[in-house]
């Protein structure tokens, strides 16, 4: 005889927190992030394997 079992979730599922952020901040954020990506591709510490694959040398 087979036994099917059956999880119920006895909490209900939270969602993720998000404070909005400050438009001009994340630009900038976005900014800093772009400018480390390419450094590290010049020093080479950063690899494009493909696309979205990358290795980090350390």
């Amino acid at each position: 005889m087979k036994y099917r079992i059956i999880w119920i979730r006895c909490y209900p599922k939270r969602e993720a927190k998000r404070r909005l952020k400050n438009p001009e901040k994340e630009k900038i954020l976005i900014i800093i992030d772009y400018t480390k990506f390419r450094r590290y591709i010049q020093e080479g510490k950063l690899e494009i394997i493909g696309d979205r694959r990358y290795r980090l040398k350390i």
